[in-house]
């Protein structure tokens, strides 16, 4: 499953980390869902969580993926707000998890960086928790309007079929972009610090040539 398949046809409200508050979600429940987009730093050998309210009936949606570091696999695990771990640790580049009806709740998600015990993670998470039935109130007001509600679904399932794979397509080359401008800030950095060194190593050898030259005629 990939990201642009968890998304629905519905406005999704989207909030920063900072500043989301309890009243956020008091506010949340008269909203069609709420999406959490996070670039995330894992230190090596630890662990690090995230906790994600979730109204009784809606869906819950999760998506990652490594950006760099370490063996570009993290640990991916999704806990029950009861304490029971619906989703244990798997170690993956990337995956996804949905849930069709999410009970109410607080879920755990974390990402587990453990097995590195040098490297640090950088991780795209993206949450997204949405009421699936305002579609069908909105199917419903099309009817008492006397509209034909299966031509017009068929037009809507069309139209968010090409949103949904531009949106895929778009995060699938975000992803890809980050990743590889990493590795060519990395490579940088190597070509660098190579060079360097080996200019210091020619210096030190031209020093000691001549050094030894002049001790020879000495």
């Amino acid at each position: 499953m990939s990201a642009g398949d968890i998304f629905v046809p519905i406005l999704l409200s989207v909030f920063l980390c900072s500043g989301f508050t309890i009243s956020s979600y008091i506010k949340y429940e008269k909203l069609p869902g709420v999406a959490f987009d996070f670039k995330i730093h894992v230190d090596a050998g630890e662990k690090e969580c995230f906790y994600q309210w979730a109204l009784d009936g809606t869906r819950l949606a999760v998506d990652y993926q490594v950006l760099r570091g370490g063996d570009g696999t993290a640990g991916f695990a999704i806990t029950h707000p009861n304490g029971t771990q619906i989703l244990p640790y798997v170690w993956k580049e990337k995956d996804s998890y949905q849930t069709d009806f999410a009970d109410e709740g607080t879920y755990e998600i974390c990402l587990d960086n453990k097995y590195s015990m040098f490297s640090s993670l950088l991780v795209s998470l993206l949450i997204v928790n949405y009421k699936a039935e305002q579609w069908d109130l909105h199917s419903k007001a099309l009817e008492e309007l006397d509209v034909s509600v299966t031509n017009f679904t068929e037009e809507l399932k069309l139209v968010d079929e090409r949103i949904n794979r531009a949106m895929r397509d778009q995060r699938s080359g975000q992803l890809h972009e980050i990743k590889d401008y990493y590795m060519l800030e990395a490579n940088l950095s190597y070509i660098h610090w190579w060079s360097l060194t080996q200019c210091v190593l020619i210096i030190c050898t031209s020093f000691f040539q001549a050094y030894f030259l002049k001790k020879f005629f000495d």
